[in-house]
């Protein structure tokens, strides 16, 4: 996949983004996949709670990591522009640095809508 790279100077960056032609239609349906992802993981860490059983946790920590990594990868794939940093080897760490930073609030957040998924109703 392509880097693409983000101009955090760029007042009307998240108006570009969204106002593209088409944007819609290729953001909805990944939308509803990453929710499926996130209910799937909490339908099984609630089934796992409820019936202690050892496979449903091996599952669950499986798709837990699997999608930590995802989030991720997906986020490392940006490229942020800082003007004031002319090394290529520093602005590329300080990427990663921003895009796991994104993926531990991402995770904090789904992992608390995951926690909140209750089967039993209580």
């Amino acid at each position: 996949m392509e880097k693409k790279t983000i101009d955090l100077l760029d007042k009307h960056f998240p108006l570009k983004v969204i106002g593209r032609p088409g944007f819609w239609v290729k953001f909805t349906p990944l939308w509803f996949q990453f929710v499926g992802w996130i209910l799937a993981i909490g339908a099984i860490d609630a089934i796992s709670k409820i019936t202690s059983n050892g496979s449903l946790h091996i599952i669950l920590s499986i798709s837990y990591s699997s999608f930590l990594f995802f989030i991720h990868d997906h986020l490392s794939l940006l490229r942020f522009n800082f003007p004031l940093i002319r090394s290529n080897e520093a602005e590329r760490i300080i990427s990663i640095i921003i895009s796991t930073l994104a993926t531990i609030i991402v995770w904090h957040f789904v992992s608390g809508v995951i926690g909140n998924l209750n089967l039993k109703g209580n």
